[in-house]
């Protein structure tokens, strides 16, 4: 019996925040351009696709995440989602009083080989499953994983001041146009030093590093959806492949290559 049949059909419905269980799963198999419009959750919430790519939109920041990567979305943290290709979500649905340790705030983590099988054989329990023995004992060690699993840099800050953060969005959706900050300094009618030092403030990041961050999260959601490194070169303005390749290890410490293998 293969892992998509051994699923429960109970887990394929969205669970009851209130059900008894500490950790509640859904498995769902999404379609491209599918969208989650913005809602919360009591719980805290690992959003995981074993396959796919999707665009998480949250409170603090935008994520992209490619296969075999996650966000982990704080209790009552607002969201939505909006998949960039077929997708098979693998997701959870946590009281985190279970586990203190699990992150307080809204992050991005890498999942590790060990947490991905642990995150599909949950997938296969009845969502009442027994505590107090084997399934449960699992269920501990998947949310310990959780708390170890390494933090991916896939988090762009969006600012708080509204015309910073409408500036955020045009480049967001189009991150190659490039602009003299001096120039956008001054359409925001800000002197350049004034807007360095809001945007900074806002974000935690320079302007000109936030702009090369929403250019490599757009590359990413490029090339989980097929496009090549030069097409993707091309697509966000870099000279060559080269230029492109450097950029993407600064920011993610390896190549696209690799990134996705």
């Amino acid at each position: 019996m293969n892992q998509m049949s051994a699923i429960p059909d109970e887990i394929r419905a969205l669970p009851e925040q209130d059900h008894p269980r500490p950790v509640v799963a859904l498995a769902a198999d999404l379609p491209l351009g599918f969208v989650s419009e913005w809602h919360s959750h009591e719980r805290g919430q690992l959003l995981y696709t074993k396959s796919g790519s999707v665009s998480v939109r949250t409170e603090g920041g935008d994520y992209v995440l490619p296969p075999d990567r996650a966000v982990w979305i704080a209790p009552g943290d607002g969201h939505a989602t909006r998949y960039l290709m077929r997708s098979e979500l693998r997701t959870i649905y946590v009281r985190t009083e279970q586990a203190p340790g699990l992150p307080k705030i809204t992050t991005a983590v890498n999942v590790t080989p060990l947490l991905r099988e642990l995150l599909l054989a949950f997938m296969t329990f009845s969502r009442d499953y027994e505590e107090n023995g084997p399934q449960g004992r699992l269920v501990q060690v998947m949310l310990d994983q959780i708390i170890a699993a390494p933090t991916a840099g896939l988090r762009l800050p969006i600012p708080e001041d509204a015309k910073l953060k409408q500036l955020a969005e045009i480049v967001r959706n189009d991150p190659q146009t490039v602009r003299p900050t001096v120039e956008i300094a001054r359409d925001l009618a800000m002197s350049l030093r004034t807007f360095e030092r809001r945007f900074a403030k806002d974000t935690g990041m320079p302007f000109r590093s936030w702009r090369n961050k929403a250019k490599m999260l757009k590359a990413l959601e490029l090339l989980s959806t097929g496009s090549s490194v030069g097409e993707t070169a091309d697509h966000l303005g870099y000279e060559g492949q080269s230029a492109f390749i450097a950029s993407f290890k600064s920011t993610f410490g390896t190549t696209p290559g690799r990134y996705f293998s």
